[in-house]
């Protein structure tokens, strides 16, 4: 089951694990309501979002990964053009 933010008639706001369906119940002598606005989330390590690679440096750097891994003899799939029109070069 999910946990959903409720909010007693005084206030007060828990999280508790509850069917979807439901939207008010009681717990310890209290009303309790599902509350409908969106709830906050925290990351660990800051609210940047993972970094994309994009642009020319990017693409040599993974390029010479993928050489470095699996030899000379490695070649991409895809070709100068194909990558050109993928970046808008």
């Amino acid at each position: 089951m999910p946990i959903f933010e409720f909010q007693s008639e005084d206030g007060e706001r828990r999280d508790f694990i509850q069917p979807a369906a439901v939207q008010f119940f009681q717990f310890e002598g209290k009303n309790w309501s599902k509350v409908n606005q969106p709830v906050r989330i925290a990351v660990p390590g800051g609210s940047k979002g993972p970094q994309l690679p994009h642009g020319e440096a990017e693409m040599k750097r993974g390029y010479y990964a993928e050489e470095c891994k699996h030899g000379s003899r490695w070649r991409s799939k895809f070709s100068k053009r194909q990558i050109k029109k993928a970046y808008n070069w």
